[in-house]
């Protein structure tokens, strides 16, 4: 029983292979893995060049823009999204001659047009938003002073949107003109008052808080007319006030950092380092299947 189990034994480690085997096959078949290990790095090469030639810089500028409205009338908000809006504004960009070949060279001239235009822009300018940060992105193109021209351009578009001093400035030429027309309505109202007075015996032996008492009664027009020009007068002098608080020259675009270089990423490294794993891999693979197909032809001849 014993000599049956020893020879079951020595047959089934024959029919494994050992380590050494393993090695002996990479050996003779050293070059199978070579070859397919350089035509894998090679190809993974290419593609990992290819990727890296295709990556996008960018020149990138952080903007603040304030977001309050100081309750004034008339004062545009500032929406980034708005910039690309307006035909007139996108044909502003391509005026800088770099950034039109480049349309040119990549839009089929059938295509042409303001909504291509358009498009091959929002593609070029990425912005993102972090509260009041705005951070523009300019896709790098031909050279620096191009990139930094559209860069800024959006930017100065931008600060034509903010009309924070002509705003400030027109609501104060506004109220102080209106205050001086309520002034003259009100001497109107006194002067009517004054008559009322040198006429009214009646009202000229009142006491002080009597004479509101009877001028509301007895002149219930002139007495509405002047409440509501002293309500009016008070309202646009305080807003007034409020105005003069506001520096009419600060800017709600600020530039918060200089114009930066960023590399885009790639998965060129990735791929290289995948390729060469994937090289090693289908190099082992290829010399057993060599051995394999080499062990099968002589097997055959054998039987044969």
């Amino acid at each position: 029983m014993s000599q049956e189990l020893r020879m079951v034994e020595q047959n089934r480690y024959d029919d494994e292979i050992d380590l050494y085997e393993l090695i002996e096959i990479l050996v003779r078949n050293k070059k199978t893995v070579i070859v397919t290990f350089i035509l894998c790095f090679f190809i993974s090469l290419g593609a990992a060049l290819y990727v890296r030639s295709n990556r996008e810089d960018y020149l990138v500028k952080n903007i603040l823009i304030e977001k309050n409205d100081y309750k004034i009338n008339g004062l545009n908000t500032i929406n980034p999204d708005d910039i690309f809006l307006r035909d007139e504004r996108i044909e502003a960009f391509y005026q800088i001659e770099a950034l039109n070949n480049e349309y040119k060279k990549e839009i089929p001239q059938a295509e042409q047009d303001i909504s291509s235009k358009r498009k091959f822009l929002q593609e070029m300018i990425k912005t993102s938003k972090n509260e009041k940060v705005l951070t523009v992105k300019t896709k790098f193109i031909l050279d620096e002073k191009s990139t930094q021209d559209i860069l800024n351009t959006y930017v100065n578009m931008l600060n034509e949107i903010d009309n924070l001093t002509q705003v400030v400035r027109q609501n104060k030429n506004m109220r102080i003109a209106q205050i001086e027309e309520l002034k003259n309505q009100m001497k109107v109202v006194e002067s009517k008052i004054s008559e009322i007075f040198k006429n009214d015996r009646i009202l000229n032996g009142l006491k002080p808080e009597e004479q509101i008492v009877y001028i509301q009664y007895k002149y219930p027009e002139l007495s509405l007319e002047r409440t509501g020009l002293e309500k009016y007068y008070k309202g646009y002098t305080d807003n007034l006030v409020e105005l003069n608080s506001i520096d009419e020259n600060e800017k709600r675009v600020r530039a918060i950092s200089d114009t930066y270089f960023v590399k885009g990423e790639t998965k060129a490294k990735l791929i290289l380092a995948v390729g060469a794993v994937m090289g090693v891999f289908l190099g082992i693979m290829m010399a057993f299947l060599k051995e394999f197909i080499d062990g099968y032809k002589k097997r055959y001849k054998k039987a044969n």
